[in-house]
């Protein structure tokens, strides 16, 4: 059964398991504008057709290949996926801080990995948090 957000019961904790492996050190917008990515590569079509097929495909979001187990015991009632679940209520009510972002990335983190920047990387991007966001429309920064 899906809820008025057009997520059901374990998409939506799916998803909040996502923005906690992702964003857990992120304030309320960066935790929703991680579940924004997810929601938009959703709506696109691109990226799978459900959204577990979203969040599991390859190299989509790096803590279900690095650390499944951790999400996957992260318990409904603690406060850290309490908050990544508020984020996620919000970005499935239509709250998005990227304004239609499909792909995000660290750049700390892929420098600290001696990485280049994928292709999709390009132009200057949104920050928001620790995290820069491409894909959508810039609106202003926020952290």
């Amino acid at each position: 059964m899906a809820d008025n957000s057009g997520l059901s019961p374990s998409d939506r904790d799916l998803l909040a398991r996502t923005v906690y492996g992702e964003a857990a050190d992120q304030g309320p917008v960066g935790q929703q504008a991680v579940a924004a990515v997810a929601l938009n590569r959703l709506k696109s079509g691109k990226y799978g057709n459900s959204m577990r097929d979203v969040l599991m495909a390859p190299a989509a979001f790096e803590p279900w290949q690095t650390k499944a187990s951790d999400l996957l015991k992260l318990s409904p009632n603690s406060t850290p996926y309490q908050s990544a679940a508020a984020a996620v209520d919000a970005a499935a009510s239509g709250s998005d801080p990227t304004n239609g972002a499909v792909n995000f990335l660290n750049p700390q983190l892929v420098a600290a990995r001696g990485d280049k920047l994928p292709a999709w990387a390009t132009g200057q991007g949104q920050r928001i948090g620790g995290h820069v966001f491409y894909g959508g429309t810039p609106m202003a920064s926020s952290t």
